[in-house]
């Protein structure tokens, strides 16, 4: 997907935005959105073309965690030495974006919704894994115990992000549908 500079500063400013917006709860209150942060890095890699585009993502992320934690008094629960493991959870996202966007249609209805739901799941197991692993916060459990935890997470973890990267896919669809009915419309 190419687009002007201008063009990506628009899309990458809407995908902080969401970030920013929605980053508050994993799974989403009466009051707030759930996380959008996977969805946003996958369709970070479809548009965005510069690694510098997913850095900056990610430190949106950590000042977003910094704030919660720091100042609105969120748990710290989660923020462990396996926060890094962040890093690779996004990056999986980020390069299957990126996958897609070089096929020439990225969303191209089967391999966008396979890629989003293998990216999804590694993504997943990368930052349950990690979390269960590294947090120190179960030190006696075994690799296989380890495995076998978080994934009463999973339905929530992979249907909101499967629910915004539906929107997103239904949304580049009705875009597209406009612009060919602008530009199959005869000179006034």
């Amino acid at each position: 997907m190419h687009s002007s500079f201008r063009q990506q500063g628009l899309i990458a400013a809407g995908l902080f935005a969401l970030i920013i917006a929605t980053r508050g709860s994993h799974v989403g209150t009466t009051f707030t959105l759930p996380d959008a942060t996977l969805a946003g890095m996958l369709l970070g890699g479809i548009f965005l073309r510069r690694g510098a585009w997913f850095a900056a993502m990610l430190a949106i992320c950590v000042a977003v965690d910094a704030y919660a934690v720091g100042m609105a008094g969120v748990s710290s629960y989660c923020l462990s030495p396996a926060y890094w493991a962040l890093l690779p959870t996004y990056a999986v996202m980020w390069l299957g974006g990126r996958w897609l966007a070089k096929r020439g249609n990225a969303f191209e209805a089967v391999p966008y919704a396979a890629v989003a739901l293998a990216t999804t799941t590694i993504a997943f197991l990368i930052s349950t894994d990690s979390f269960y692993l590294f947090s120190g916060r179960f030190p006696q459990a075994s690799l296989w115990e380890v495995m076998q935890h978080g994934w009463e997470y999973f339905p929530a973890y992979l249907g909101y992000t499967m629910m915004y990267l539906g929107l997103a896919w239904v949304a580049q669809r009705v875009v597209g549908i406009a612009i060919s009915a602008r530009r199959s419309q005869p000179a006034a």
